[in-house]
């Protein structure tokens, strides 16, 4: 009990700070034929970090939904849901990678698009006491166009 009121002592009094996080998809269309498998691409970009606390970790955890115009096509897919990294001062620039694979189209006819949207949430903890500093969202959407 003392232990968990310490560590809520510790999270409310730690410093907060807002930094810029964006996910950048490589690319962000793309042409599919109507059944495949493939891959998507990107990365998320942390910056504005020079007012962080150091040592730190920043850690991201991805989640990726879809639609599309043709309710009758099965899109499958899974992705990489969580990327860490240990930060130490001077850093000014992260990039971290985000996958969705293997992705899977079938009864997709040519014309139908089928939206992508991955989301992470960011945030960085001073170590060593695990001390939230801040917490960021970003999103991308990837549009596939199905062709023939």
């Amino acid at each position: 009990m003392m232990y968990e009121q310490a560590v809520q002592q510790v999270n409310a009094t730690a410093p907060k700070v807002a930094i810029s996080v964006r996910l950048i998809p490589t690319p962000p269309a793309r042409n599919i034929p109507s059944n495949t498998v493939t891959f998507l691409t990107g990365y998320l970009e942390a910056t504005n970090l020079e007012d962080l606390y150091y040592p730190c970790i920043l850690t991201a955890n991805f989640t990726v939904t879809h639609t599309s115009t043709n309710p009758n096509a099965t899109v499958e897919y899974s992705y990489i849901p969580y990327q860490q990294v240990y930060l130490s001062k001077g850093v000014q620039l992260v990039q971290l990678p985000f996958g969705v694979f293997p992705l899977t189209v079938y009864n997709a006819h040519p014309g139908d698009q089928i939206a992508i949207t991955v989301r992470a949430t960011t945030q960085v903890y001073w170590e060593p006491i695990h001390a939230l500093m801040s917490t960021q969202t970003a999103e991308c959407t990837i549009i596939l166009e199905v062709t023939t």
